[in-house]
C-alpha cells in the first residue's frame, strides 16, 4: 500500500523525493503519490475526506497533509487554524484502515533544504565538484521564507562564482529546482536534527504511526 502526500506547494518534487529516499532506508518501496491542494482546498473536514477518498482510490493506506507555516502571512495563519481544526474533526471519526497526519513545515520547504547546505553546493556544482563549504546553521525553523530563499541563493552564487560565472546576480534559487536539491541530501537523519518539522515529516512518511495520536510537537 502506498502513501499520498497532499502538499500546498505546486513545486512539489522535493516532498516526494524526501519521502521516497527516507522510506527506502526502511525497505519500503511502495508508491508515493503527490497531489497539490492549496490550503483553502483542505480547510474543512469534508475537503480532507475527499483527499482521503482519492488516496483510497490510489490504493494508499496513508495520507499526509503537508503545509508551509509562513508565520508572517496573516491569511496563512488563519487558514492553518482552520486546517488544524479540520484535522481534529477528521480524527474524531478517523477513516477506516487509513493512517492520516498533518505536517506543518516550519517555516517553509526551503528551511528543510537548508538543513544540508552541502546538498545545495552539490546541486549547483554538478559533476565538477566544489571546494566551497558554506557555514551550516543550527536550527533552520526560525528562517522566514524570504530569508531561506536568499540564503540558498547566496550559496549557489558562491559556487557559481568559484566556477567563473561573471554575472552572479542572474543566478538565483528557483522553487522548481527544490527537488534536485532534495535529491542531493545524503544524510537525512543528520539534517532532521536541524529542523524538528522535517524530523516529524520523516517520522510520519514511514506510515507506522497515526497522526491523530502522534501529533506534531508544537514550537516553543
Amino acid at each position: 500500500m502506498g502513501l499520498l502526500l497532499s502538499v500546498d506547494d505546486s513545486s512539489n518534487a522535493a516532498y516526494k523525493i524526501l519521502a521516497e529516499n527516507w522510506r527506502r532506508q526502511y525497505g519500503i518501496n511502495t508508491h508515493v503519490f503527490v497531489e497539490f491542494h492549496s490550503v483553502d482546498e483542505i480547510e474543512t473536514v469534508a475537503k480532507m475526506q475527499k483527499v482521503v477518498a482519492s488516496a483510497q482510490h490510489k490504493q494508499c493506506n496513508c495520507v499526509m497533509f503537508v503545509v508551509d507555516q509562513e508565520p508572517h502571512d496573516p491569511s496563512k495563519r488563519a487558514l492553518l487554524r482552520r486546517i488544524t481544526q479540520a484535522f481534529d474533526e477528521l480524527c474524531e471519526d478517523p477513516p477506516k484502515d487509513m493512517i492520516v497526519g498533518l505536517i506543518v513545515a516550519h517555516s517553509c520547504l526551503e528551511c528543510w533544504l537548508l538543513t544540508d547546505t552541502q546538498a545545495i553546493v552539490r546541486f549547483q556544482a554538478g559533476n565538477r565538484g566544489s571546494r566551497y563549504t558554506p557555514q551550516q546553521s543550527g536550527q533552520t525553523e526560525g528562517y522566514t521564507p524570504s530569508q531561506a530563499e536568499e540564503t540558498i541563493t547566496h550559496i549557489i552564487r558562491q559556487v557559481a562564482k568559484e566556477k567563473g560565472t561573471r554575472d552572479t546576480k542572474r543566478v538565483r534559487y528557483e522553487k522548481s529546482k527544490s527537488g534536485e536539491i532534495a535529491e542531493q541530501m545524503q544524510m537525512l537523519a543528520t539534517a532532521a536534527q536541524r529542523n524538528r518539522s522535517l524530523a516529524y515529516f520523516l517520522e510520519m512518511v514511514v506510515c507506522d504511526q497515526n497522526g491523530c495520536e502522534h501529533r506534531q510537537p508544537q514550537r516553543e
